[in-house]
């Protein structure tokens, strides 16, 4: 039988080409003092009878079971093992790097977008006088020349105190003339809303007025800072 010269192999006799690598099987004639292949004697587990037989799905010809290549037309007849692609670890992707604004600090560290920024809470926009209480509320009664304060509260009612009919508000202008000049027992109230300062006509008999515009009562005015300011007929100024 002869031997495939490029892989060495064992081919049968008149095997085009070779059953291991393929390779066309060359006919030569042995050299002298060359060693013959054994010859292994017929067995029940070696006979044709008993060894498969596939078609080569090129050619047609007939092939041994296990068969690498065929023997008429080198086809191979194993099926090809596809190796699994090599496994590549995954790649960390950073975010690109920001350009710095002209002018700003070169050690500024842009936060990525891809990390969770925390939430910030809303901020309640700033109070337009700052105040918190009225006790930062000075009435100044010019034609008498004092300067008077509120309480520690949120709100105060203004006008004069009369014990027949219990009324006692938190500003009395009794001892400054109130009565003379027409202010009422409940003539205004004072109030802070979001740190601004208002002022409503409690519905008095001769009226409230700011930069001689007279106030609806019920309807809260707004004050600021040098506002003319009239309780009837006395004139004050308030400030804080």
């Amino acid at each position: 039988m002869p031997f495939c010269d490029q892989c060495g192999s064992e081919n049968p006799t008149g095997a085009r080409f070779c059953d291991q690598c393929g390779a066309p099987m060359l006919l030569t004639t042995p050299t002298m003092g060359a060693v013959p292949p054994p010859v292994l004697a017929p067995s029940a587990s070696n006979t044709p009878s008993n060894i498969g037989t596939i078609t080569c799905p090129a050619c047609g010809a007939s092939a041994i079971v296990g068969q690498a290549f065929c023997d008429e037309c080198g086809e191979p007849l194993l099926p090809a093992v596809v190796d699994a692609p090599p496994l590549v670890p995954p790649q960390q992707v950073f975010p690109a790097p920001q350009p710095i604004a002209a002018g700003a600090s070169s050690n500024h560290v842009p936060t990525p977008a891809s990390l969770p920024v925390a939430p910030v809470a809303p901020v309640a926009p700033a109070a337009p006088s700052g105040l918190v209480s009225l006790k930062a509320v000075r009435i100044i009664i010019p034609q008498r020349g004092v300067t008077l304060v509120l309480n520690d509260t949120a709100q105060a009612t203004i006008g004069r105190a009369d014990p027949v009919s219990q009324s006692f508000p938190d500003l009395d202008l009794t001892p400054y003339g109130g009565l003379e000049q027409g202010v009422g027992r409940r003539h205004v109230c004072l109030f802070l809303e979001h740190g601004q300062l208002f002022l409503d006509d409690l519905h008095s008999t001769n009226g409230t007025f700011v930069n001689g515009t007279k106030l609806i009562p019920g309807t809260p005015r707004a004050l600021n800072q040098g506002d003319d300011v009239r309780f009837g007929n006395m004139p004050v100024r308030i400030q804080w």
